[in-house]
């Protein structure tokens, strides 16, 4: 969400205006921040800020608490300026650094909750990591003949819209809205940080993942299995031949893209799968006052 890329999609699809901050203390970049900006009620600006402020490496506690400190102080109310947030701080990880988010009302504890894989494993513990009987369906798909093909063509992400779009309106789930995720497709597309992946049965494309890619990390953003696919458990050997290209092309991490147990248990299921370290990030806050 803090990748330009998509900055440029919610621009295109929806009008919010990209605002764009590097903190720094003494001359030293601390953290960056992408912000979505639009005006409501004609005069009172509202600037989101999803999972970020991203710190770098080398910062400390107090440049952290500083950064947080600035950020708090920069909207208001009175400035008519509000701050919607959910911050990248993971639960149980991340220090909570109380001075600069005392200010900030924190409106529901759901953040993001979702898993990552360590691609910087060798294969063979990748493999082995695998809970069994995924790993068993990722051997039985790789034993049906099953071709994994690898695009970046325009004309295979235009399939995919497509047919990700029936599948939402069919399944009736939100999902990510048709426009934007078109324009996500093509922002990331022409960075070439856009990665398919489409299972070919017979002469026909039977399932396929869409990763898009950012920093050293990749992320699966969405999926479409037809019948056949389902039958042939596509899907395990779709994310496997994915993770190894991604691995290959030196991404160091592949996150599962969300994981809500609530809502869509077998999905969850079938992603905890892969044995991926879980997190789940601290909630939303905004600041009012």
């Amino acid at each position: 969400l803090q990748a330009w890329e998509y900055g440029e999609a919610k621009s295109l699809s929806e009008g919010w205006r990209i605002s764009r901050v590097v903190y720094s203390i003494n001359g030293k970049p601390i953290a960056l921040a992408q912000l979505l900006v639009r005006k409501i009620f004609g005069s009172i600006t509202v600037s989101r800020l999803s999972r970020g402020p991203l710190f770098f490496d080398n910062s400390s506690s107090f440049d952290i608490s500083l950064v947080w400190q600035k950020i708090s102080e920069s909207y208001s109310l009175r400035k008519l300026h509000i701050l919607s947030i959910s911050p990248e701080m993971i639960v149980g990880n991340s220090p909570i650094h109380a001075h600069g988010l005392a200010t900030l009302m924190r409106v529901s504890l759901v953040g993001t909750e979702s898993a990552t894989l360590n691609l910087n494993q060798d294969i063979s513990t990748l493999r082995q990591n695998l809970e069994q009987k995924w790993r068993n369906q990722l051997a039985m798909s790789e034993r049906s003949g099953t071709h994994v093909k690898y695009s970046t063509d325009e004309t295979d992400f235009d399939w995919f819209e497509e047919v990700y779009e029936a599948l939402r309106r069919e399944k009736d789930f939100y999902g990510i809205p048709s426009v934007l995720f078109q324009n996500i497709s093509k922002t990331f597309l022409r960075t070439a940080n856009a990665h398919l992946f489409i299972g070919n049965y017979e002469g026909e494309k039977i399932a396929a993942v869409l990763m898009v890619t950012h920093g050293t990390t990749a992320t699966y953003l969405a999926g479409w299995n037809g019948a056949e696919g389902r039958k042939l458990n596509v899907n395990n050997l779709l994310l496997w031949e994915a993770s190894l290209r991604l691995k290959e092309m030196g991404f160091g991490k592949l996150d599962l893209g969300g994981i809500d147990i609530l809502n869509t248990p077998t999905i969850a299921k079938f992603k905890m799968g892969m044995r991926g370290e879980n997190y789940k990030t601290i909630g939303e806050f905004v600041k009012l006052l």
